[in-house]
């Protein structure tokens, strides 16, 4: 909101809040699922949520690009329909956004590092601060970079947590067939 224009900022606002919406209504899953795993360790069942709520988000993303621009019109008026562009990189974030709610407290939950999880999104934190303070550098400080700056930090995110938690799921499983001979 400092460096650039009322407008740009009210752009990126309205496609905000439809991300936040979207964030919203695929949240409480995660919050049912991180005691659900905690108790049962049932990683099966993780699986299947995570996939059926992944798709349930490609799915909202690709209406949401599509029909973009009658939703925001629908919802905004007319006035804001050049909120699109930043509304589309929201929704892939989305994608994006939605295993890694099920990777983090859930998944590393159960295998006992909630610290990681906390830790990814420090890490994704900080990227997303050297990628906006780089931009604003260059001079990119457009609503579109901003919401490039989020799917940048989202996909650490998902990806940290991918990785420690398949790193720490194979090194509990090995622990176990070592403790099972």
């Amino acid at each position: 909101g400092m460096v650039s224009s009322t407008q740009s900022v009210a752009i990126y606002a309205v496609a905000e809040q439809l991300y936040r919406g979207a964030q919203a209504l695929l949240s409480p899953l995660g919050q049912v699922m991180y005691p659900y795993m905690v108790r049962t360790r049932n990683y099966r069942v993780l699986i299947k949520a995570t996939a059926a709520a992944t798709l349930a988000a490609c799915a909202g993303a690709a209406l949401t690009i599509f029909l973009g621009t009658h939703i925001i019109r629908l919802l905004f008026g007319a006035e804001y329909a050049s909120a699109l562009p930043v509304l589309q990189i929201f929704f892939v974030t989305i994608i994006f956004n939605t295993p890694s709610i099920l990777l983090g407290y859930p998944l590393l939950g159960a295998l006992g590092q909630l610290h990681l999880a906390n830790r990814s999104v420090l890490v994704a934190g900080v990227l997303q601060i050297v990628v906006l303070c780089t931009w604003y550098w260059l001079g990119h400080t457009t609503p579109v970079d901003v919401a490039v700056a989020i799917l940048f930090a989202e996909l650490a995110v998902l990806t940290l947590r991918a990785v420690w938690g398949a790193r720490e799921w194979r090194r509990q499983q090995r622990a176990q067939v070592n403790n099972d001979s």
